[in-house]
């Protein structure tokens, strides 16, 4: 009987151990853009497995239509993303529009000012214990018309330097190696980006956890603040 308990408090260390080194041990993510298809792989301890992989230059299926006809749900980030790249560049407007990205980064930075506080609050466990490396970004591109896209070269650039600082306050971020060039003569996007995300899951444990119990003392001191407060409500009228 004794030799069975040692078997089983070997194997829980054993358990025990192997648990402690997944979650501790630094899992990469491994990303890439091309040709509009994005892939996201997971790497460790020699494992791999890919998380996401879609070509977006090929439709979905259309899935098939119910006797029903349920309202369809609009995605909020396309729903808000289509009129400001057309914002950007508009056919009708004569193409690119010179004061379009600025108009649309201006926009983003005010929508990251009123969800500063919610990302900060998920991720001030996490800041800093997420690197970012690796990162690599291809592109060309043209409007077909040479001055448009002298102005949007300068405006991609522009975007770039701005949103790098805001990344380095919550990321450990190499700056990213940037090679943009300006086709004036034809219309075309190509965008090329690879990059290496390392995390280790201890930390997204923690960080969850402590949110979770800040959210849960919160709620308890908001429904005790309320509960005291009408019990003194119904005093009073008691008194009176």
């Amino acid at each position: 009987m004794r030799y069975v308990w040692v078997g089983l408090l070997t194997v829980l260390l054993t358990v025990v151990v192997l648990l402690i080194a997944i979650i501790w041990h630094r899992w990469s993510i491994y990303l890439r853009l091309k040709e509009r298809r994005l892939v996201l792989e997971l790497r460790g301890f020699g494992f791999r497995r890919t998380l996401f992989d879609r070509d977006f230059s090929v439709p979905k299926p259309q899935k098939p239509k119910s006797k029903q006809n349920k309202p369809q749900k609009e995605n909020r980030f396309s729903g808000r993303w289509k009129p400001d790249t057309k914002k950007i560049y508009d056919e009708e407007k004569g193409g690119y529009q010179s004061d379009g990205i600025r108009t649309v980064v201006g926009q983003y930075l005010e929508l990251w000012e009123e969800l500063r506080e919610t990302f900060r609050a998920l991720f001030d466990g996490m800041r800093y214990k997420i690197e970012i490396c690796d990162t690599r970004l291809y592109l060309t591109f043209g409007t077909g018309n040479p001055a448009h896209t002298g102005m949007a070269y300068g405006a991609a650039w522009s975007a770039i330097g701005a949103v790098y600082p805001i990344l380095c306050r919550y990321f450990r971020m190499e700056y990213p190696q940037v090679d943009m060039q300006a086709d004036f003569n034809t219309k075309r996007f190509d965008a090329e980006l690879e990059s290496i995300i390392k995390i280790r899951p201890a930390h997204i444990i923690h960080a969850g956890f402590k949110e979770c119990l800040r959210m849960a003392v919160t709620y308890l001191r908001n429904n005790k603040d309320k509960d005291k407060g009408s019990g003194e409500h119904v005093r009073k009228q008691t008194s009176h």
